[in-house]
């Protein structure tokens, strides 16, 4: 989709302006992307939209890469969520509707523009389910080892709800590196290390919702918090 704007905004700074927006957030590309064909940035020189669109591309690349590799986000050079590469594509709007391409804005750019917002960099998103009993098993693995106070298990609601509401206040972390729970409890804390790798590899927009199953208190939603709060 990329490559086809590319192909079509072919508007020339020699004809009509671009935007200073636009022109700016080129020239911090260019920074970030020395690895661009020089070819293409000496033929592209006066035509804003198509170098905007070749750094995206580059972006989109990178991110593939990233992926792939499970490296870690690059500002700059590669794409963190959707709503990144979608504030990119507004810049082109922007700048097209104010320079006598409404055309071209409301049609193949609009095409671009619903089909990344729809399926977003990550093509699909993932609801989690798990059963409140569970939470408490692992977080209260993790808060007996301690060894403060009464043991988690002999806790009534509203204790429990003390106890992690403080913990969450609380920066100390809850066990040593790596966490070894016993038990379902390491395959429900295993869960956690999953959403994080989804949510540092693919972007904010890949995990939807969590769901607790059989919640009946505030302290089952307490219980799930301090697990996603105390990274392995």
């Amino acid at each position: 989709m990329i490559d086809e704007l590319i192909s079509i905004l072919s508007n020339s700074t020699a004809l009509v302006d671009a935007e200073k927006d636009l022109l700016d957030s080129i020239a911090v590309d260019l920074k970030n992307l020395p690895g661009l064909d020089k070819r293409i940035l000496e033929l592209n020189a006066q035509e804003p939209y198509r170098l905007k669109l070749t750094c995206i591309k580059a972006k989109l690349i990178n991110t593939g890469r990233r992926v792939s590799a499970s490296s870690h986000h690059e500002p700059g050079r590669d794409y963190a969520s959707t709503s990144e590469l979608l504030a990119e594509l507004e810049l082109l709007e922007a700048s097209l509707r104010k320079h006598s391409a409404v055309l071209v804005a409301d049609g193949a750019l609009a095409r671009v523009r619903r089909a990344i917002a729809s399926f977003g960099l990550h093509l699909a998103t993932l609801d989690i389910r798990e059963h409140a009993d569970y939470h408490h098993d692992a977080v209260g693995q993790l808060v007996d080892r301690i060894g403060v106070g009464t043991p988690y298990g002999e806790l009534s609601r509203a204790e429990r709800f003390e106890r992690l509401s403080a913990e969450l206040a609380s920066r100390r972390p809850l066990s040593g590196h790596p966490i070894k729970l016993d038990g379902d409890g390491d395959r429900t804390y295993d869960v956690f290390r999953s959403i994080r790798h989804a949510l540092q590899t693919y972007g904010p927009d890949v995990v939807e919702t969590y769901i607790i199953s059989m919640t009946r208190g505030a302290d089952d939603v307490l219980a799930a918090a301090v697990l996603a709060a105390k990274p392995d």
